[in-house]
């Protein structure tokens, strides 16, 4: 993906999933997939499992779910 990203598109794909999904939840690479379709790899799904747990259980909403998965995959691109 390249550093410039659609926001209102991926806060809809996420929108779409979450709408979607049964009463148990939907897995973190499901929305990590919906934000950054191909660059969505085994890495970033730990990072933000690891963020979302940090939460401790508050909600969130569309919007800052799919910017705190974009934040975290422009932060990991200035690490390598």
């Amino acid at each position: 993906m390249s550093e410039e990203f659609d926001l209102g598109d991926a806060i809809l794909r996420v929108k779409g999933v979450r709408d979607e999904m049964d009463p148990s939840g939907v897995s973190v690479s499901v929305l990590v997939n919906a934000v950054l379709g191909l660059d969505s790899d085994e890495e970033m799904e730990e990072l933000v499992e690891a963020a979302m747990a940090s939460r401790e259980g508050l909600p969130i909403s569309d919007m800052e779910l799919t910017v705190g998965i974009i934040n975290l995959y422009k932060w990991r691109c200035s690490k390598i």
